[in-house]
């Protein structure tokens, strides 16, 4: 067992005109039992005066492998008359509630979807994420989805 994670969600929403929106507030919990993980990365090696690959060793200490996040995000969407496209974008904050509520990291997105016919849909997003974390990095983020609903 390498990582478990467990969610609880409350949300709620409401409209405005052809504005909709929604807070949802994610309480995660997350238990995280490596031990250490093995990275390799090119680093400039001086003596060799070259560019080598060295194995880099992270170690998982017991008081970092279980964390409790509060995830509170709120979203806007507009409603565009006879258009298929719905435009929505979201702020989210992730508070670790171990370390006295601390703001972790924050995440900005910004999205169309699209639905030209019934069934088929796509989805181009940006997010921007202010910081990394164990799984995911930090930064911006660019992606293009198609989705298909049976």
């Amino acid at each position: 067992m390498d990582k478990i994670r467990t969610a609880a969600s409350v949300s709620a929403s409401c409209k405005v005109s052809r504005f909709k929106f929604s807070l949802r507030e994610r309480y995660q919990f997350t238990v995280n039992d490596s031990v250490c993980v093995d990275e390799y990365k090119w680093r400039y090696d001086k003596d060799r005066n070259d560019i080598v690959l060295k194995k880099v060793e992270k170690e998982w200490k017991a008081t970092n492998n279980r964390r409790h996040v509060l995830r509170s995000r709120l979203q806007a969407s507009y409603d565009i008359r006879h258009s298929p496209i719905d435009p929505y974008a979201s702020f989210e904050t992730y508070n670790d509630l171990k370390d006295g509520f601390t703001l972790e990291k924050m995440r900005y997105l910004f999205a169309l979807d699209y639905e030209p016919v019934k069934h088929h849909g796509l989805k181009l997003y940006y997010i921007y994420q202010n910081q990394a974390d164990d799984d995911e990095p930090g930064g911006h983020v660019i992606s293009l989805g198609y989705t298909f609903d049976f």
